[in-house]
């Protein structure tokens, strides 16, 4: 997450969200900082099928897995013994595990695969109960329910807010956007959080309001015009931050 968070003032409401779909899904582009050339694709929680371009081409069994790189423009997929090629490889199921290099994660929902800027885009459409859990263990990380569930609100409006934000995705994986690893790294009091939470946002005016947070403030936080182009935020002023003397980076 950007290294930045403010004080909420009492103008920001929590709220539920009405619009969304029951069980919506959040797009979220994944290693594009490692850029793999390859990945291995395993079945991890059930059968996961297997769409080239849109068009159904097998089944992945759990344990089975499918290869993926890039081949020019397409994706090469290599599949129990078939060797295949795409724009766009859909692999569509409960969950997946993937795996590059040193990367091991595990990852719930569809994962779909397409060729851009000459790089191999992987794209994990996620349940965003379940996103908003990983992100909640990755950026804050600690025993404490309250504060899981407050950083549960915050990683769930930053998410929403950012739908549509790219053709193909929403959000990055890396603190560019919200750290985000996938299911493997979810722990009890993360999933619980966002599911305490599911459904609450923080709004502004009735439109959700950009949550921002940091991993150190250095003492202060700063208005957001001073730190970004654009006009003054009224809930995104500057305030002391008499807490951050502990963060391990301050």
């Amino acid at each position: 997450m950007t290294p930045l968070r403010y004080g909420l003032l009492a103008v920001l409401f929590t709220t539920s969200v009405s619009a969304q779909p029951v069980d919506p899904q959040i797009r979220v582009r994944i290693l594009s900082r490692e850029n793999p050339t390859e990945v291995r694709v395993e079945a991890d929680a059930g059968p996961v099928r297997i769409l080239l371009d849109d068009v159904e081409a097998g089944t992945l069994l759990p344990g089975e897995h499918a290869s993926l790189s890039r081949s020019g423009d397409a994706v090469r997929a290599r599949i129990t013994g078939r060797d295949l090629s795409a724009r766009t490889v859909r692999l569509d199921g409960p969950s997946v595990r993937l795996r590059a290099g040193r990367v091991d994660r595990h990852y719930p929902g569809d994962l779909a695969a397409r060729v851009a800027a000459g790089r191999l885009e992987l794209v994990n459409h996620a349940p965003l109960d379940l996103y908003v859990a990983s992100v909640v263990q990755s950026e804050f990380g600690f025993e404490s329910p309250e504060g899981a569930k407050a950083q549960a609100i915050l990683a769930r409006t930053y998410a929403l807010r950012r739908i549509g934000t790219h053709a193909t995705y929403d959000l990055d994986d890396n603190t560019s956007a919200q750290v985000y690893k996938g299911s493997g790294v979810t722990r009890d009091v993360s999933l619980r959080a966002a599911l305490d939470t599911r459904g609450e946002v923080l709004t502004y005016r009735g439109d959700l309001a950009d949550a921002y947070y940091f991993s150190s403030s250095g003492g202060h936080t700063a208005d957001n015009d001073l730190v970004w182009n654009g006009a003054p935020v009224p809930y995104l002023r500057g305030v002391p931050d008499p807490y951050d003397d502990v963060a391990p980076d301050h």
